[in-house]
């Protein structure tokens, strides 16, 4: 399939600090048909935050098969109390262990 996709850089968007993360995307079909849309504001920007639900689904995709699925969640669990721990000494443990 990569070899049907063709990256080209749009000139209207690359002239524009604000425009850094924007994309234009144009799709072909084999009938002829063609869909596009613009994303100015893709998901986990400063302008369209992640939600809480989305990290934790982010970190768990990455974090269990290093860490196995306890681990992981544990991590998550005491991340999110980052703010009630006596040091970062828990968190780094439980990454690291």
């Amino acid at each position: 399939m990569m070899k049907r996709v063709n990256l080209k850089l749009n000139p209207d968007l690359d002239d524009h600090i604000e425009n850094w993360d924007a994309v234009k995307l144009e799709v072909k079909l084999r009938n002829g048909k063609v869909h596009k849309t613009d994303v100015f504001d893709p998901p986990g920007s400063l302008e369209n935050p992640p939600t809480e639900d989305m990290l934790i689904k982010k970190f768990m995709g990455l974090a269990q098969g290093p860490l196995g699925q306890a681990k992981a969640e544990k991590a998550v669990d005491t991340i999110l109390n980052v703010d009630q721990l006596a040091d970062l000494g828990q968190v780094m443990s439980i990454l690291t262990s």
